[in-house]
């Protein structure tokens, strides 16, 4: 699970990620072990001469007062402002002071409302479509974190939607991802042995791993949609399972029984090794701050609420070739992949007519 609020943002995330070479934005939850940045990304922020490349954001000159309705035009097909304004204030970085997006992040936001349009356009000219039991599972687990239907619908609401046209957003997005994957499987993607050792010999600072652990933890989840008295109630709920673990009772068959993580709880918490930075700022503090064997006071995160235990430090060190090579091929041919998806959009975008007026 990724740190990321509302639903449009969960519409939209996975195909910009795609497209926009940026693996980098968000943090993975504690929810799962997280694999180790991709050594080959592309540098953020990186030009491109291609004429069909993104433009420069203005980061500067003040918007129009008063907004128009219609941000922008692709081929003629208008971007809405709603559009434009949900994204940008669901793309604000955690933690930042409520109000209106700076200029920057509406740009930015009507950037990849482009991005997305010229895709859909360009998915229905080729006759795609999306599966329809993958559109229903994602509408699913999108509505899981929410206590009932009232909750759900209300959220949709504010965001100017309703089950019904969210579920057309999912299919939107499913059926530019599916056109994504079929340019991706297109691409020369193989990597040969030699050519991972040549960028493993020429970029050694990117091998040096860092300080890691490995840590276990036990959630109690905290649905976004919870009163205060709610999220009390579940807080105590955690610190009856942090003062089993205290009292002397096996971690591993807490984790299991009662965890609410499904990607480790059936491992008896065991979320492997991760260096810092991977997990979200409260989790990553509580971990590196144990030495091996001890658990951590509660936690609390966007997620809700943990009990750590530290099984294991690593020191930094640098990863062999060999144990390296399986994960750096995969990583360089999933940049190849990107690669050809990049290039395709960029065709795209060489060929519409893109207006903005923002």
């Amino acid at each position: 699970m990724r740190r990321v609020r509302g639903v449009w943002v969960l519409v939209v995330a996975a195909l910009l990620a795609a497209c926009s070479g940026d693996r980098g934005a968000a943090k993975p939850a504690p929810a799962s072990a997280a694999p180790a940045a991709s050594p080959v990304a592309s540098p953020a922020g990186a030009r491109s001469s291609d004429p069909g490349a993104p433009p420069e954001i203005d980061r500067t000159t003040p918007l129009p007062n008063p907004l128009p309705e219609v941000a922008g035009r692709v081929n003629g097909h208008p971007i809405s402002l709603r559009l434009v304004r949900l994204l940008a204030e669901q793309m604000a970085p955690p933690g930042k002071p409520p109000g209106p997006p700076e200029p920057f992040a509406y740009r930015q936001a009507l950037q990849q409302a482009i991005i997305r349009e010229i895709l859909f356009e360009e998915a229905v000219a080729r006759k795609i479509q999306a599966d329809d039991a993958s559109i229903e599972q994602a509408y699913n687990e999108a509505r899981l974190n929410f206590k009932d239907d009232k909750a759900w619908t209300a959220l949709l609401a504010g965001q100017g939607m309703d089950p019904q046209s969210y579920r057309a957003e999912l299919r939107m997005n499913h059926t530019i991802q599916k056109m994504l994957s079929q340019v991706a499987d297109q691409a020369p993607a193989q990597v040969t042995d030699q050519e991972a050792q040549a960028f493993y010999d020429t970029h050694p600072a990117l091998f040096d791993t860092g300080e890691r652990v490995r840590a276990s933890h036990i959630l109690v989840r905290v649905p976004p949609s919870a009163t205060p008295a709610q999220k009390e109630q579940l807080r105590k709920k955690a610190e009856g399972l942090l003062a089993k673990v205290r009292a002397g009772q096996d971690f591993a068959a807490l984790a299991r029984q009662s965890s609410e993580d499904p990607g480790s709880a059936a491992k008896g918490g065991d979320l492997g090794a991760f260096g810092r930075g991977m997990m979200v700022p409260p989790f990553d503090q509580a971990a590196f701050s144990l030495k091996p064997g001890e658990v951590s006071p509660l936690v609390e995160t966007q997620f809700g609420f943990h009990v750590i235990k530290l099984t294991e430090k690593q020191a930094a060190r640098k990863m062999s070739f060999p144990e390296i090579k399986d994960r750096l091929k995969m990583d360089m041919s999933q940049q190849k992949r990107q690669q050809a998806q990049q290039s395709f959009l960029n065709g795209l975008r060489a060929k519409a007519k893109i207006e903005t007026f923002l």
